[in-house]
């Protein structure tokens, strides 16, 4: 919204229906100036011939361990060795490098959740595993965004005057 360019990614085009298509169709024949769509699909022979036939072909490519850990190394300081091992884990997945070079307890985690399948001999187990899960990926998802949410939420009051210094001079409007 701050740039010179709107760039509007749908992930999964290859999920668009008919009906999905003929919506979006408006969009990608007639887009608003310097606006570019990024429409990510595993093949162009995934997505609905009717967009596929509007759009133009770019592959994107996974960075390689090499250029993850180059990155990690040189933009966030991080040690060679613990770059490395966490771009291998990461699989090109920058983000997920990041977090893991960055934070001991993610890495004890993934360690945790690496060894888990030799610990599961029954259902039970399986089922304690599962709750497990579930509940520290809801902490960790909760402390993910925790620090956005409330940067978000503090902007949006500020936007609407009841934030900050605005808070004196002006209360919602009832609805």
């Amino acid at each position: 919204m701050k740039g010179r360019y709107q760039i509007v990614v749908v992930e999964d085009a290859d999920r668009i229906t008919e009906r999905g298509a003929d919506a979006l169709l408006k969009g990608l024949e007639e887009p608003s100036p310097r606006t570019v769509w990024l429409l990510c699909a595993p093949s162009p022979d995934d997505v609905i011939i009717t967009v596929r036939s509007r759009s133009r072909l770019l592959r994107l490519v996974t960075p390689s361990d090499e250029a993850v850990t180059e990155l990690l190394v040189t933009r966030d300081g991080i040690a060679p060795a613990l770059a490395a091992h966490s771009a291998r884990a990461a699989q090109g997945h920058v983000g997920r490098a990041r977090m893991l070079a960055r934070n001991e307890e993610a890495r004890i985690r993934r360690r945790e959740i690496l060894a888990l399948p030799g610990r599961l001999t029954s259902v039970t187990a399986c089922l304690d595993a599962a709750q497990n899960l579930v509940e520290s990926s809801g902490l960790e998802a909760a402390q993910a965004t925790a620090e956005l949410d409330t940067k978000e939420l503090t902007a949006l009051q500020e936007a609407l005057g009841l934030g900050g210094r605005a808070r004196s001079r002006a209360t919602p409007r009832p609805p």
